[in-house]
C-alpha cells in the first residue's frame, strides 16, 4: 500500500490545538519508519490553531529535525504553518490535483484546474 503514497504530497494538520508537539513529532517519525517519507513530493503542515508563538516554532524544529536529521531526507519541500484545516481563515485544498511547492516563498500553486 505504500505506493499510494509515491509522487503525492501529503498535507496533515493537527486537531484544533489538541495534538501536542510530541505527538505530531511521533506521527512524522511513524511515516518515516513505514517509508511514506522517501515516496511524497512534499510535506505541508496546518497551522497549529491555538498554538503559542513559541509552541509553532517546537512545531516547526520537531518536523524538520525527523525528516532532515531522523531519516536523512534533505529534498522533501516541506512548509509548516499553511491555512488549511481547521483554521482561519481556510484554504481548501482539493485533493488529486497537480500541486507545485516553492519553500523559498512559502507558496503552494495549484497546477490544474480543481473544478471542471
Amino acid at each position: 500500500m505504500l505506493s499510494f503514497f509515491n509522487d503525492k504530497i501529503l498535507f496533515l494538520e493537527n486537531a484544533e490545538g489538541t495534538t501536542t508537539v510530541e505527538q505530531i513529532r511521533r506521527t512524522i517519525r511513524s511515516y518515516g519508519m513505514q517509508g511514506m517519507l522517501e515516496r511524497i513530493q512534499g510535506l505541508l503542515i496546518g497551522r497549529a490553531r491555538d498554538y503559542s508563538d513559541q509552541e509553532k516554532e517546537q512545531l516547526d524544529d520537531a518536523i524538520t529535525s525527523v525528516v532532515r536529521d531522523e531519516f536523512q531526507n534533505h529534498t522533501l519541500p516541506i512548509i509548516t504553518n499553511v491555512d488549511f484545516g481547521h483554521t482561519d481563515p481556510m484554504f481548501i485544498l482539493p485533493i488529486g490535483i497537480r500541486t507545485e511547492i516553492n519553500c523559498e516563498e512559502k507558496r503552494i500553486r495549484l497546477v490544474e484546474p480543481s473544478v471542471l
